[in-house]
């Protein structure tokens, strides 16, 4: 667990800076999120977004599903 300090009294709001995913750093375009039970991803900046699709799935067979969700193939080490 990791305590983070919020800089909103209204909400879940956190400073957001340079990240690391696995061992990537990624700099996000944003410097504040706010912290939520799953709908971040649909409201990351379209910038974040393909930054990110381009970094992990630019080798891969992607697609848009009818629900407007990326499909990409994986293999099982991937998936799992």
């Amino acid at each position: 667990m990791s305590w983070h300090k919020i800089s909103s009294p209204m909400f879940w709001q956190m400073d957001f800076h340079t990240v690391t995913l696995g061992k990537t750093p990624f700099t996000p375009s944003v410097n504040v999120v706010m912290a939520d039970s799953g709908t971040s991803l649909n409201m990351i900046p379209d910038d974040d977004f393909y930054a990110l699709t381009n970094m992990f799935f630019k080798d891969k067979k992607c697609h848009t599903m009818l629900n407007t969700l990326m499909n990409c193939e994986c293999t099982k080490e991937e998936h799992e």
